[in-house]
């Protein structure tokens, strides 16, 4: 069997990035892989997928048990935007683990649902204004007297705040 061949079977193995395959001298096959990594949490079609940094789809679950240290991502075509995503997810520090999901919208923009049932309707152009402004509200919710069910960040200049 040649290297390259190899190579190839090994790559076609889901949890496998890249392998590198090399035959010693006295008949070993030597062998190193890449493995890839659990990055997010795709819910599609009532499944959940487990996709790495690239949407490549690890496995699939039945339910979110045991997944919940990923960020979970709904919408359409979501997966295609998996970069943009752990950008947005590293933007939010401190308050990740307020995050209940992030919602990819008309194939266009973010919204972010938090565990307090908050939604954050963000920009789709200026996306870094629109995150500054959220985790100013955010910082500054606790100490507003009515709860707050959603901010719209879609205008930047205009944000429209709803009460409950």
């Amino acid at each position: 069997m040649k290297a390259q061949a190899l190579r190839e079977k090994i790559e076609d193995i889901r949890k496998v990035k890249k392998a590198f395959v090399k035959f010693s001298t006295d008949g070993l096959v030597i062998v190193n892989v890449i493995e890839r990594k659990e990055a997010v949490v795709y819910f599609n079609n009532h499944l959940y997928e487990v996709l790495d940094s690239s949407g490549v789809i690890l496995s699939i679950k039945q339910d979110y048990q045991g997944l919940s240290s990923f960020p979970l991502l709904v919408g359409k075509d979501g997966q295609k935007n998996i970069n943009e995503l752990l950008s947005l997810v590293n933007e939010m520090g401190s308050y990740q683990s307020e995050v209940l999901y992030y919602e990819w919208v008309g194939e266009r923009r973010w919204d972010i649902h938090m565990k307090n049932d908050l939604v954050f309707k963000l920009p789709e152009n200026n996306l870094n204004k629109g995150l500054e402004v959220m985790r100013m509200f955010l910082h500054e919710t606790n100490k507003l007297s009515k709860p707050i069910v959603s901010v719209d960040l879609r205008n930047i200049d205009k944000p429209i705040i709803r009460f409950r």
